[in-house]
This record gives structure tokens, sequence and C-alpha cells, in this order.
């Protein structure tokens, strides 16, 4: 006997071909191939996405080793004093109720040449819903405390 009938012969083969031919019908065909196919495709774009897209990042930083410095964080850049100059607090009640000078000031602001244009986006916005304010078991001086900082913050964003 050869190793092939021995393997093939609990299996229930009668032992006369050691090689079993099987039929593939169009539909597993497909399937087969279109299996193959994917299984490639995701090879692919492996390759890409875990190999080749980070060496081309990599070699764009090797390349252009002064241009790091350029991409700092905003507290690199700018001192606490300064980040307060491109910091523009709203009033939202009031942005609401009345939209078009609100984002001309927003604008003038934080330095934007295209006042006109945001000034024209005021039809976009709506009155805000009222809610009362629902804390029946807060402590009275923390609310007054948020009261204050909410009067404060108000005064702050019509300066």
């Amino acid at each position: 006997m050869t190793g092939h009938r021995l393997l093939a012969e609990p299996a229930g083969f009668d032992g006369a071909s050691p090689f079993v031919l099987a039929y593939v019908g169009p539909g597993a065909g497909l399937a087969a191939i279109g299996a193959l196919l994917t299984m490639a495709g995701v090879a692919v774009f492996m390759l890409v996405g875990f190999v080749w897209y980070p060496m081309l990042r990599l070699l764009e930083v090797w390349r252009r080793p002064g241009e790091g410095a350029g991409r700092a964080k905003l507290e690199d850049r700018y001192s606490p004093a300064d980040r307060l100059l491109h910091v523009a607090l709203v009033d939202y009640d009031g942005l609401c109720a009345g939209p078009a000078p609100a984002l001309r000031r927003i604008a003038g602001r934080i330095g934007l040449a295209g006042a006109a244009a945001l000034a024209g986006a005021a039809g976009r916005f709506r009155a805000p819903t009222r809610y009362d304010a629902d804390a029946p078991d807060a402590d009275g001086e923390l609310l007054e405390k948020a009261s204050a900082l909410h009067r404060e913050l108000l005064r702050r964003s019509r300066d």
C-alpha cells in the first residue's frame, strides 16, 4: 500500500485512485476567485497602510529637518498673554438675538478679513430655548459663585 491509500482508506474511499478529483461549479469557482482577490487586496492595503505610508511620512521628516519646528504647539508659539488676544468670548443669547453685529465683532476680534461673509451667516441663528435652572439640592453659595462667574463672562463678552 502507498501512503495515499492509507490516508484515503479511513475516509471511506475504495482506494482505486490516489487522487480525489472534484468538480467546482461556476458559483463556487467565482466565490473562490473572489476570496483570493479579496485576500490579495487586503495584503496590498496592509502594505500601503502599515509600511508604505509611514515610510513616506518618515522620509518627509528626514528631508525637511527644519520644518518640524514650524509645527510647534500653540503653547510654544504664543505667550499666555498673546493667546488671550485670539480668544473671543461670545454671549450666546446676545449672538442669537442680534447675530450680525456679534459676528462682525467676532470677525474683528480674531482678525478675519471677510467679516461681511461671516455676518452673512446671521440668518442661520435662531433664538435659544429657555430652560430654568433646576438645582433644588445645590448649595446656595455655589449657585451664587456660578451666577457671579456667568455675569463676569457676559461682561467680558461685550467688551
